[in-house]
């Protein structure tokens, strides 16, 4: 009886160590399952990375599609100029809205400006000035209200509808691109996007300054004829590009330039040194939604103006 029941203890015994070991094996199974589940999850992440120049064509290809947008910006600037018959400090910080339709070439912009520019003497004066502008039909109409002269409404053909378009401008930069590099991963009003900075064409470059509104600092000197990489000491673009969709989703610019009278061909009677610097940031939005542009009645008796 004895030998009976010790041997059904054993075969007790050894179905427990089995229920125990398939036990342990099924959680095995488990556990190396979710491990390979979790890194096939990082494994797809990490392939999903591209390369700058991956970036730059996806980039480009994203944006040709847009057709529309809205824009927010902010500038800030700084002008020096030394010697001649005009020397000069001034600076300038703006703000302002946007939105573009590109499909149908209509643009719509408001900017506020607080400047700083030389008074009587050595003294200086603080002006706060506004401005709107429409391109409707191949032109563009500009309403400034600056203090003392009331409103001015002026309008000027502008056959370039590009030179409006600042996404637009954007890309002929990146496509000018000579050096391109990822900075990192950051995040726009929470959007995950690539940091791309790039090194763009220096006659591109200033087509691009010279086209922002307000830029026109450098009177009757043409710029576009001369070397511009020996006026700009350093320059830096950055773009951030989301990871989802390849569009721009803020780009920011910084430059610093130099120049004296024999660079730009001018005489030592007009100035000496010039010297400006520009930070400027846009944040885009709304890609694709409908705009709705509308010229406003006041503008169609605005003064024609040339764009020289």
């Amino acid at each position: 009886m004895n030998k009976i029941v010790h041997s059904y203890q054993f075969l007790l015994v050894q179905q427990k160590e089995k229920t125990v070991k398939r036990t342990m094996k099924t959680t095995l199974y488990i556990f190396m399952g979710l491990v390979l589940a979790v890194s096939s999850v990082l494994t797809g992440c990490t392939a999903k990375e591209v390369t700058a120049e991956e970036l730059l064509t996806n980039t480009i290809a994203a944006m040709e599609k847009v057709n529309s947008y809205k824009i927010d910006y902010d500038m800030a600037m700084e002008m020096e100029v030394v010697g001649g018959t005009d020397p000069m400090q001034m600076t300038m910080d703006g703000s302002g809205t946007g939105a573009m339709d590109v499909r149908n070439k209509k643009m719509q912009m408001n900017m506020d400006m607080d400047m700083e520019i030389p008074g009587t003497g050595t003294s200086k004066m603080n002006m706060t000035m506004s401005m709107e502008m429409y391109l409707v039909e191949g032109w563009l109409y500009t309403k400034m209200n600056i203090p003392g002269m009331g409103e001015q409404w002026t309008k000027m053909e502008t056959p370039d509808e590009i030179s409006q378009d600042q996404a637009a401008q954007l890309m002929a930069l990146m496509k000018s691109s000579t050096t391109n590099t990822i900075k990192g991963s950051e995040k726009v009003k929470g959007v995950d996007c690539y940091v791309l900075e790039i090194v763009p064409d220096m006659a591109k470059l200033m087509e691009w300054l010279m086209s922002q509104q307000g830029s026109d600092l450098t009177g009757d000197i043409d710029l576009s004829q001369f070397d511009i990489s020996k006026m700009i000491k350093s320059f830096g673009l950055k773009y951030w590009i989301a990871k989802s969709n390849y569009q721009i989703m803020k780009a920011e610019a910084e430059m610093a330039m130099d120049m004296d009278a024999e660079t730009v061909g001018a005489s030592e009677e007009d100035f000496e040194s010039m010297t400006m610097t520009m930070d400027m940031g846009m944040i885009f939005s709304d890609y694709n939604k409908t705009v709705n542009i509308q010229l406003p009645e006041e503008a169609l008796d605005a003064e024609e103006v040339s764009a020289q």
